[in-house]
């Protein structure tokens, strides 16, 4: 029940990859300034995403799914690293671009000091647990924020049956269920009305999307629980989707079955820990200050 941080120092890496969301421009400046930060270190291997590499004028690059590096940096949004962490196991270090960025590291402005400081070893390292799912018996990508069960109709709700440990807990009529990590508790399961559960706390949030059961709550359950989350109608569309990425349609009677990867998410720490970065990220930005009302 912890999370890593080897302390006082990691050792710092000696091959590097950097990828980018093509799609932003600030994303885009920024890999660049990061591209101009690792050049400089004598004798670092950088390894660029070959269409990042394109963009950026380079000889050579490298498909992202076969980046082999000992930390990998990514300039882009939340979605953004959560698809790169559907390609490596390496630790990342993220460069915020996009809106709100949680699991952002690093803004703009920080990026010329963060990278000097990794490369120094400068830096901690954050285990975050991952899902493991299949869909009717197949193996998905593991889900760093979440697995969410949905209905594929707009405004039409489904029937869903949860068990934990293959003991029935509930019938939910709901737009759909959500399972997410410590990790991803913070994204669309907060929306929905779930917990903000701390990264250390090994668990699982089950949250239930617009559920028209009064009763229906969010739940937390132990991480080493087998959730399963059955469908009952027999012909009726809906899908599973992996970190808001990954989806899987399906029409016929569905089972998804969810327990915790043996494969964690490792995040580049520099310092600042979970509840600051929350409080900067979410309570900061609408602050209530009671003097106002005396």
């Amino acid at each position: 029940m912890h999370m890593t941080a080897k302390e006082p120092k990691v050792e710092a890496p000696k091959r590097v990859g950097l990828v980018a969301n093509m799609g932003q421009d600030l994303a885009m400046s920024a890999a660049e300034k990061a591209l101009k930060a690792l050049k400089g270190e004598k004798g670092l291997d950088v390894v660029v995403e070959d269409r990042l590499a394109r963009r950026l004028g380079l000889a050579k690059g490298v498909p992202q799914s076969k980046i082999d590096v000992d930390m990998l940096i990514i300039a882009g949004g939340d979605g953004t690293i959560l698809h790169a962490l559907h390609m490596t196991n390496a630790p990342v270090l993220s460069i915020n671009t996009g809106v709100v960025g949680f699991l952002a590291e690093l803004s703009t402005e920080e990026i010329e000091k963060g990278i000097k400081a990794v490369l120094e070893g400068e830096f901690l390292l954050d285990e975050r647990m991952r899902l493991k799912s299949t869909v009717n018996g197949r193996r998905q990508l593991d889900a760093t924020n979440e697995v969410v069960v949905h209905t594929a109709a707009v405004s039409k709700m489904m029937t869903l049956e949860l068990a934990i440990d293959g003991a029935y807990v509930d019938t939910v009529r709901a737009d759909g269920l959500i399972a997410a990590t410590p990790t991803g508790s913070t994204s669309y399961a907060l929306s929905s009305g779930g917990p903000i559960v701390d990264p250390r706390v090994r668990c699982i949030v089950l949250s239930p999307i617009a559920p028209f059961n009064l009763h229906s709550r969010p739940m937390v359950v132990p991480a080493d629980s087998i959730t399963q989350i059955s469908t009952t109608e027999q012909h009726y569309p809906g899908l599973v989707v992996i970190d808001g990425q990954h989806e899987v349609h399906f029409r016929q009677r569905t089972t998804v079955e969810i327990t915790v990867s043996d494969s964690p998410a490792y995040f580049v720490r520099m310092g600042e820990g979970f509840y600051e970065k929350l409080r900067r990220k979410f309570i900061a930005v609408y602050p209530c200050d009671a003097s106002e009302d005396q």
